[in-house]
């Protein structure tokens, strides 16, 4: 009879052990398995304590470990966190340090148990109360409990968000992204910066960092690569039919050696020259920008906040947003400069046309050689 039992628990204990599949395993396992049965409580009661400051809160519950009250469960949220709770479950508890309460047992138990956390939360002076003894009153007062992790994270959130926002930088966001969609809808062509300023935003850093680099390294031409394909040697004299004597072409042919050959060791020495000035200046170049870079991350540092590059990216933040700013007004002025020309082309279309009107009504009231 044991036996058959023990192979239930057995068939039990299976389907709890998920990767195991040989009861034998099992068997031997079970030997330190502690297997702890927790009854319904006849009774179960909770109570939301609110007090003036954290300090009464944690004195409370001091005291009431100390007086050996078999609470079942008891739980502290500070008032930033009964106020997330309220905005994130649409409740309505007192936004203040609040003990969470939960007594279990019979009757008789939770009248004394009730009593005594009464006493003790008004020693120190509790604000309010809320008991509840029913499930649905229970899973209400319980809402604040299970949404407390989410409600702060939340309110982490937004609070950062709120301690950080300027409205300085809310203006310059807007000068620096912003002008660009209005100054696009005022001239009606809003539907390019729509379909190409997430690629153009995305291109930006790439085209910035290698149209540099390309134009430090390529000083020495400045002709997008056809420098020199539209020179031409020429078809020179015409040969044969001349009369002269040969060691005179002999002495000419060497001067003109002579002559291309100083002329190449100059030229020589001026692209040897001009190389060293571009390598000269490239290097520059870049130890500029490992100092800028080095100013940024090792200078440029938020003590509070250990943040890099603040001040510079600022800087650079304000610098483009006036930027766009002028532009905006020269694109409003042209607007509207181009506004009034219509207009003034249209006065003046529309008196010419008058008159045209009226000259050809008095021609045809009045013909040629008509008489008044």
């Amino acid at each position: 009879m044991m036996w058959d039992r023990f192979h239930d628990l057995e068939k039990y204990l299976e389907k709890l052990f998920f990767c195991s599949q040989d009861i034998h395993n099992i068997h031997f396992s079970t030997a330190q398995v502690e297997l702890r049965l927790h009854g319904v409580p006849e009774l179960q009661r909770l109570a939301v304590c609110s007090f003036p400051s954290i300090q009464q809160a944690v004195d409370t519950c001091t005291a009431i470990m100390q007086m050996g009250i078999p609470v079942a469960r008891m739980e502290f949220m500070d008032e930033h966190t009964m106020a997330a709770t309220n905005k994130y479950s649409k409740l309505h508890n007192a936004e203040l340090p609040s003990l969470v309460i939960e007594l279990n047992g019979t009757a008789d138990d939770i009248e004394n148990q009730t009593s005594m956390v009464e006493a003790l939360t008004e020693e120190y002076d509790v604000q309010k109360v809320e008991w509840a003894t029913s499930t649905e009153d229970r899973a209400e007062l319980m809402k604040a409990r299970h949404a407390a992790w989410y409600a702060t994270l939340v309110l982490a959130d937004i609070q950062g968000i709120m301690d950080n926002f300027n409205l300085v930088d809310a203006a310059a966001f807007v000068a620096s992204a912003g002008v660009f969609f209005l100054a696009s809808a005022l001239h009606c062509e809003l539907h390019h910066i729509v379909l190409s300023f997430v690629q153009y935003m995305a291109l930006l850093p790439t085209f910035v960092n290698i149209l540099n680099t390309y134009s430090f390294c390529n000083l020495h031409d400045l002709s997008w690569g056809t420098k020199g394909l539209e020179s031409s040697d020429g078809h020179g004299p015409k040969a044969g039919g001349g009369k002269g004597n040969f060691k005179d072409a002999v002495e000419k042919k060497k001067a003109e050696e002579a002559r291309k050959a100083k002329e190449a060791k100059i030229k020589d020495e001026m692209e040897g020259a001009f190389q060293r000035f571009r390598s000269t200046l490239l290097i520059f170049w870049l130890l500029c920008n490992l100092g800028f870079a080095y100013t940024i991350i090792v200078l440029d540092v938020n003590e509070a906040t250990g943040q890099q590059g603040l001040a510079y990216l600022k800087f650079l933040f304000y610098t483009v947003a006036v930027f766009n700013l002028v532009r905006l007004m020269g694109s409003i002025l042209f607007l509207f400069s181009s506004f009034k020309l219509k207009i003034f082309r249209c006065c003046i279309r529309g008196t010419m046309e008058e008159r045209i009107r009226a000259k050809a009504k008095r021609r045809s009231q009045h013909p040629p050689g008509h008489i008044v």
